[in-house]
């Protein structure tokens, strides 16, 4: 079993995504990153590989929409935006356009639950339910913002989508002590037994 440690201790999910996408992409050239405005972890990524990063505004149906389109190209899009919106508002999208081709594309959302300073508009409690039933489509919740970083690397290499749902991605409190856990697709993470 996987040790868990200090609930005292806070890091930053959408920072590990923002250093693992650029360490994928130096090693992947097929890996591009689209985003609708929601890319200030992105930098590093956008400054390395702008000619691989798209900023598509506030536009999630047209943010899957051009992932898609890469996707068809032969290259592996990973979209990070807002749950609520790229489950909900891009929701024929992500199902007619990613899914029913299952094509390789990767969402992750931030925002997942009742994390949101937003508002009610900005809180997702029905993503999984969503994205769950549309076919081909894998559903990875994360309970450890650390991870991120092996879900990331094991997709590059998963066929069909993937939507990758964090919390806040802000805050988290990281469970595990590193290196204890290894992630598998289709597995669970016991935290403790009993």
């Amino acid at each position: 079993m996987a040790g868990s440690f200090n609930f005292g201790e806070w890091i930053s999910a959408r920072s590990v995504i923002g250093a693992t996408l650029n360490e994928i992409g130096a090693e992947n050239e097929k890996l591009f990153v689209c985003t609708p405005d929601v890319a200030m972890n992105l930098i590093e990524f956008k400054e390395n590989y702008p000619e691989r990063f798209i900023d598509v505004g506030i536009a999630e149906q047209n943010c899957i929409g051009v992932a898609a389109g890469i996707a068809l190209e032969g290259n592996i899009p990973v979209v990070m935006g807002m749950l609520p919106f790229l489950s909900m508002r891009a929701c024929e999208q992500v199902r007619t356009d990613v899914c029913y081709q299952n094509l390789p594309v990767r969402i992750i959302g931030t925002g997942g639950g009742l994390t949101s300073g937003g508002g009610s508009t900005h809180n997702a409690m029905e993503d999984i339910a969503i994205l769950k039933s549309m076919v081909n489509m894998t559903v990875v919740s994360i309970g450890d913002p650390n991870m991120i970083r092996d879900i990331l690397k094991l997709s590059m290499d998963y066929e069909g989508p993937m939507y990758i749902r964090l919390a806040q991605g802000k805050k988290d409190r990281p469970l595990y002590v590193p290196g204890t856990i290894e992630f598998k697709s289709g597995g669970c993470v016991t935290a403790r037994d009993g």
